[in-house]
């Protein structure tokens, strides 16, 4: 039985077109008290939820670079979640088993993977090799911040 899966494929965001103007359905409750659906383009709390969860996805990067410092994660882990991935997209986009992916992200299974499973993730992560296998060496020359 082999591990490897067909890899999806990534979206042409060179030529991908976005379109910004959506509109957002906004409950609210009318005059007589009775609940009111309206179909709005801007929704002021847009900008407050994206912040917040922005805020949330910066505390998720601080937590794995302490965790990869602390040799408790591997690269690999670090890059999901900087990537916002879980285990099963990353397997599905390095074409690993999920439970490869679990042994990778641990420094133990990460120090044994070949030049062409590094070279798989890399490319997953849209990195090179080489940062990938010296991050704890970059994170270690970052300057500390303080809280």
């Amino acid at each position: 039985m082999t591990d490897e899966k067909p890899t999806p494929q990534k979206p042409d965001t060179d030529n991908m077109e976005v379109k910004m103007d959506f509109e957002i359905l906004h409950y609210s409750i009318d005059k007589e008290g009775q609940w009111d659906r309206k179909m709005l383009k801007n929704w002021g709390a847009k900008e407050i939820v994206n912040a917040q969860t922005w805020a949330i996805v910066q505390e998720r990067i601080d937590e794995a670079k302490q965790k990869v410092l602390s040799g408790e994660m591997s690269p690999i882990g670090f890059f999901m979640v900087k990537c916002i991935m879980d285990v099963k997209l990353c397997a599905q986009f390095t074409g690993f088993s999920k439970c490869k992916v679990k042994r990778h992200m641990k420094p133990k299974g990460f120090k044994k993977l070949s030049a062409e499973k590094l070279q798989r993730y890399a490319d997953t992560f849209e990195i090179t090799v080489d940062q990938l296998v010296t991050l704890e060496e970059q994170l270690k020359k970052e300057p500390k911040t303080v809280a």
